[in-house]
């Protein structure tokens, strides 16, 4: 439901999630922060294809 109402009015949302599956349905870019530093961005894809480090390799593997 929040999904479509943001999506029908076309706004900019940040949505934090723990949930891999919620990004995969939800998200156009991704963005791992980890201690307060901004780790890696992009597409899910780009991210499961190429993830920098083990720990986001870890988080899409679980």
């Amino acid at each position: 439901m929040v999904i479509k109402l943001i999506s029908d009015l076309k706004i900019t949302t940040m949505y934090v999630t723990h949930d891999y599956k919620d990004v995969i349905k939800n998200a156009d870019r991704v963005f791992f922060i980890d201690e307060g530093r901004l780790i890696q961005t992009g597409t899910y894809e780009d991210i499961k294809n190429r993830p920098v480090i083990p720990l986001i390799e870890r988080f899409i593997e679980d």
